[in-house]
């Protein structure tokens, strides 16, 4: 049996773009397997503010928006998907955290 071996997934840098018409801003991105970099359609991520956890889907491509209706610091808490190994970092603990 060959061992695991993960393709590494290296994101684009992030983007910053002013939109008049969003009241919060919006966090945009795409779900890739670690396993082999192809996107994942129907993941589920929850993201945290305040003690307040939010949640979207990724559709078709990996793609999901997330657009909060008050600015602030939002750190996604949990990304999951049916067949994959979750992202789940203890509580107040995410290393990946937004501000919009």
């Amino acid at each position: 049996m060959t061992p695991f071996a993960p393709v590494p997934v290296l994101p684009p840098p992030a983007r910053i773009e002013a939109d008049p018409a969003a009241r919060g801003g919006t966090i945009e991105g795409i779900v890739l397997s670690r396993g082999d970099g192809r996107p994942i359609r129907g993941a589920g991520l929850d993201f945290e503010k305040d003690g307040v956890a939010f949640s979207v889907t990724s559709g078709d491509g990996g793609v999901f928006v997330f657009a909060p209706d008050q600015p602030g610091r939002y750190a996604l808490i949990a990304v999951t998907a049916d067949g994959f190994l979750p992202f789940a970092p203890a509580w107040g603990k995410s290393p990946v955290v937004f501000t919009v």
